[in-house]
């Protein structure tokens, strides 16, 4: 699962990518920018963690760039033993930044429901 949010320290935006629920402990998680893949440059890995149904999780976030996110393709790379093939998850900016227009609609829809019924009963 990929999960966008904005970087802390920069304008950027970090991407965690999180794996959970693999048994055997050992995993390899690799970023790849356009095919190739990254050397953890800009990336921050944290420990395989336990979960309560004894499998594991990881989390490795790597922060991107405004610039670096117009001029390249991101995806997160899961390698492990209970995969046939490694699993390729694509990071798509676009997508997080219209799941935002489309709840601020709705929102705002709603808003004016609202004050159209309110409007009728005054």
């Amino acid at each position: 699962m990929l999960i966008p949010r904005k970087a802390r320290k920069s304008p950027g935006t970090d991407v965690i990518c999180h794996v959970t629920g693999f048994y055997p402990r050992e995993v390899e998680v690799n970023w790849v920018r356009d095919g190739e893949h990254l050397l953890d440059e800009g990336g921050v890995e944290r420990e395989v963690l336990p979960n309560g149904d004894r499998t594991y999780q990881l989390r490795k976030i790597l922060t991107v760039s405004p610039e670096e996110q117009k001029k390249h393709s991101y995806s997160c790379q899961v390698d492990h033993a209970s995969l046939d093939e490694k699993m390729d998850v694509k990071w798509v900016p676009e997508a997080a930044f219209n799941m935002g227009f489309v709840a601020g609609g709705v929102l705002a829809a709603l808003g004016l429901i609202i004050v159209v019924i309110i409007g009728v009963h005054i």
